[in-house]
């Protein structure tokens, strides 16, 4: 498969992809399904790789790649000796925790490039995702984009074109990629752009979904099947060629959520770690503030209601609404 070049598609410099893509914490995952959906956001995790040491140097790759607008030949060529030089290349028998033994592949030219296109693809799409949320208002709509050739999958051709409000329950599911290696894209577009060009805009959306076989969504060393992996959900929308019916539209296993949706959120939520406490010395974690006492007269009766708690937090800081305070946290950060 020919490489993607993310700089021609997106533009550089990345500033919010690069942002989105440094939020995330590290994750140890065995199976590609144990870091799910939106934890993709606040996790960077390779499956079946357990090393901390050899997680930080493809993350570390992959940053410079964002920073310098590198190539993904550049990504393989630079990670193909440090990984083969750490002995994580191959096919191997690996014995997990659990005492079972799987043949597992680990480092791979070909596993570099999915590494490197999936990570570079969710982290422009997040950063194109709050470049929409930001400018909204002038462009209310999305049309889905995809590369029409013979390597395109059908259920992505289908929506090539499709638009959709901006603030639409579709870019839940939908929104690029949808799939290892999709190559769509969306573009935004105003009002005017939507009269001039004769554009439908999708408002009638439903959303659908079918359960997967069991065998893909198994851990192959335990037996052990993850119902709520086998879920694929997608969406509906008339079909403008057969009234009274509809048209469906499935994302990949695992793909159907918006990449950087809670990332974009105002009060973006911490990054899933679930790492050893123990680190290299170069990442030696921060020593812990002991908790501040607080005088029991400074606490606030039982039995007050919700507005009036609010109000006596607020007053903390000065403010009698929220707006207020949020004026007011803004105004000391500047």
């Amino acid at each position: 498969m020919a490489a993607i070049d993310l700089s021609a598609v997106f533009g550089l410099p990345p500033e919010e992809a690069i942002a989105f893509f440094r939020s995330k914490g590290y994750r140890i995952t065995w199976d590609w399904f144990d870091n799910w959906r939106e934890a993709h956001d606040r996790a960077f995790t390779v499956a079946k790789l357990a090393r901390l040491d050899i997680l930080q140097d493809i993350r570390a790759g992959l940053d410079q790649a964002l920073a310098e607008g590198k190539s993904e030949h550049w990504f393989v060529k630079q990670l193909t000796p440090v990984l083969q030089q750490k002995g994580w290349w191959g096919k191997k028998i690996v014995v997990g925790e659990d005492g079972q033994a799987e043949v597992v592949r680990e480092g791979s030219p070909q596993r570099l490039r999915t590494i490197f296109r999936t990570n570079m693809q969710t982290a422009y799409a997040a950063g194109r995702w709050r470049a929409f949320m930001s400018n909204a208002a002038d462009r209310p709509y999305l049309q889905y984009v995809a590369i029409m050739d013979g390597r395109t999958r059908r259920a992505h051709a289908a929506l090539h074109n499709k638009v959709f409000p901006v603030d639409s329950t579709a870019w839940r599911l939908i929104a690029p990629p949808n799939g290892f290696n999709c190559r769509c894209t969306v573009r935004a577009l105003s009002e005017y752009n939507i009269r001039q060009k004769g554009l439908h805009v999708e408002r009638d959306v439903r959303i659908v979904g079918y359960e997967e076989p069991s065998k893909k969504a198994t851990d192959k060393r335990t037996g052990e099947i993850y119902r709520d992996k086998l879920i694929r959900r997608g969406i509906s929308i008339p079909d403008p060629d057969n009234p009274g019916k509809r048209l469906t539209f499935i994302p990949d296993q695992g793909w159907d959520y918006n990449p950087g949706a809670r990332w974009v959120k105002s009060f973006t939520p911490t990054p899933l770690d679930n790492l050893p406490t123990t680190f290299p010395a170069r990442m030696a974690l921060p020593d812990v503030l002991p908790p501040t006492p607080v005088p029991a007269s400074r606490l606030l009766p039982d039995g007050l209601t919700d507005p009036e708690y609010a109000k006596a937090f607020l007053a903390e800081f000065g403010a009698t609404s929220v707006r207020a305070w949020c004026i007011g946290m803004w105004r000391r950060g500047r």
